[in-house]
């Protein structure tokens, strides 16, 4: 039996589609299943990031190919833009952490 975490987002309140870009205004991918959390404090002071930094959990199998980079742009479902300072793959392989700050 294999675990297979590539769409359990269907089981998740709070997710939203978002698109990726880059450079920033350059849409690479559109319709990413997303999930927007704020980041800890124990995250921020650990991975030296900005104190207004926050997160996003991006399914794999809806970023059409792309993987994220350090500088790519999210845009969430309200519109609001954030840019993209450090991403980990996470859930053995199946989403990408990215953790952003407002553009």
């Amino acid at each position: 039996m294999t675990l297979d975490l590539s769409s359990d987002y269907l089981f998740l309140d709070g997710v939203q589609d978002v698109a990726l870009q880059r450079p920033p205004g350059t849409p690479i991918a559109s319709g990413v299943k997303a999930l927007w959390r704020a980041a800890d404090d124990d995250e921020i002071a650990n991975l030296g990031l900005s104190n207004t930094a926050s997160k996003f959990q991006l399914w794999k199998t809806t970023l059409g190919g792309q993987t994220p980079q350090v500088g790519d742009r999210i845009i969430d479902a309200a519109a609001n833009a954030y840019d993209v300072e450090l991403v980990e793959l996470q859930c053995l392989g199946s989403r990408y952490r990215c953790y952003v700050t407002p553009a």
